[in-house]
């Protein structure tokens, strides 16, 4: 009887093994596959155990675009869920244009990669793809990007600029989430959503640019931005949703334009060095605690003809917040014209220096600024210069311009957010071949500093 038994336990510990084992269908030159269909497969991990996923890829990767087994020839058009989670010794790998979704957790935990090249029609970046991978400095995103869902690149602390291609149509909640060194993100214009605290704690996050079509911006999207300086209201929003910029310590002036109607609880929220405030014609309701703890306001513009409501908030603790709480009494308030007897008479808003300002009627969502002028700062204390400028390619198709007071690392972006440049250099002056380049506006980021460069 025992002998028995232990034959039976060497058998199931032999299937448990097996299962282990044939956690892939084949592999071939280090890459481990799942056949999906008769002519696809995708890129899997070895095997999986207690809920622990393993594989032994390191160094740099390349996945084929295509793989022959047993006679049969398949397209990879799949990095399947988990396929190079933990892998810490993977430092870099090329994604081929035949893929076309990165799939749950795919490269999460990697903490030594440091490159990733993706293909061109990759669609769908899944949740958690690159969670937590913490030594990544650059990312190029294919032209056909859809979706980047929920926390794909959250904890990819080392991450400075990522270039969101036009195609993209959604980002996800926490997607940047605790990507600290992050300094500047422009969302394309074919951006329609974008998640709740998609960029909580980017703490070196400076400028962000919404591109005009966002129409959902979630609840805590830029929370705890401490480094915040610069952020545009897209005309698409009409709310801007519960502790937007909770904690955004840098942020000195904010323009809420005429389509927004309501600024939800805790929206400004120790927002410490926030000075100045444009608020459009639209709103109706201001909630409690928007502007909590906004102790250096001092000038305030609301054009709304009838004083905004402001319905004050109770937390979880039962704690409530009355909408300006901590402002200065000695803010300056200015009003619509004859709207001053209203807001004189309005509770809360009477506290305030009220005065009227008839050469404004309201405030528009900010468009793109950049005219054929030429070149246009966007970080302060620029000493950067970029000649000729606006630039042109030549009818031989050989052009340059260039760049002066440069020392590091010089990215130029399009106007879609892709890269089109990108070089360390040494020097104080340089030259940058712009031939072949299309007619548009460019920006050219230096350290902190960014330039706009016109070529037509």
């Amino acid at each position: 009887m025992r002998n028995k038994l232990k034959t039976i336990i060497a058998l199931v510990f032999a299937v448990i093994v097996s299962v282990n084992a044939l956690a892939y269908d084949f592999e071939k030159d280090g890459i481990y596959y799942n056949i999906n269909s008769d002519s696809t497969v995708g890129v899997t991990y070895h095997h999986k155990s207690d809920s622990v996923y393993y594989s032994d890829y390191s160094g740099e990767v390349t996945i084929p675009s295509s793989v022959t087994y047993n006679g049969t020839t398949y397209s990879v058009t799949l990095i399947d869920s988990n396929a190079f989670r933990g892998c810490t010794g993977l430092t870099s790998i090329t994604i081929p244009n035949s893929v076309e979704i990165l799939g749950i957790g795919a490269l999460r935990d990697c903490t030594g990669l440091k490159e990733v090249k993706m293909g061109s029609n990759v669609k769908v970046i899944s949740h958690y793809a690159f969670w937590g991978c913490t030594n990544l400095l650059e990312i190029s995103l294919g032209d056909n990007l859809d979706t980047i869902d929920y926390a794909a690149f959250y904890g990819c602390s080392s991450l400075k600029n990522i270039s969101i291609p036009n195609s993209t149509t959604f980002i996800g909640e926490y997607v940047f989430g605790e990507c600290t060194s992050l300094t500047t993100v422009i969302i394309p214009d074919n951006v329609k959503s974008i998640g709740n605290t998609a960029f909580y704690g980017c703490s070196a996050l400076k400028e962000v640019k919404l591109g005009k079509s966002v129409t959902y911006l979630g609840r805590n999207a830029f929370h705890e931005c401490a480094s915040l300086t610069k952020i545009n209201i897209p005309a698409g929003l009409t709310v801007i949703d519960t502790a937007m910029f909770y904690g955004c310590t840098s942020l000195e002036t904010i323009t809420i334009p005429n389509n927004i109607k309501v600024i939800k609880p805790g929206v400004f929220y120790k927002c410490e060095n926030l000075q100045t405030v444009k608020i459009g014609n639209g709103v109706d309701t201001i909630d409690g605690g928007a502007f909590y703890g906004c102790k250096g306001l001092k000038a305030m513009w609301c054009m709304a003809e009838l004083p905004p409501q402001l319905p004050a908030f109770e937390d979880d603790d039962s704690i409530t917040y009355p909408t300006f709480n901590d402002v200065p009494a000695s803010m300056n308030l200015y009003v619509a014209c004859k709207r001053a007897d209203a807001y004189s008479a309005a509770d809360a808003w009477k506290n305030f220096n009220i005065s009227e300002d008839c050469s404004i009627t309201g405030f528009e969502a900010e468009e793109d600024t950049t005219s054929d002028s030429g070149i246009e700062d966007i970080a302060e204390n620029n000493n950067i210069s970029v000649y000729p400028n606006p630039a042109s390619v030549s009818h031989t198709g050989i052009s340059t311009v260039t760049i002066q007071g440069i020392d590091g690392d010089v990215t130029v972006f399009n106007n879609k957010g892709q890269v089109v440049y990108k070089s360390n250099i040494q020097s104080q002056k340089s030259n940058i071949d712009i031939s072949g380049w299309q007619s548009g506006v460019y920006y050219i980021k230096v350290g902190d500093a960014t330039k706009k460069l016109i070529i037509k």
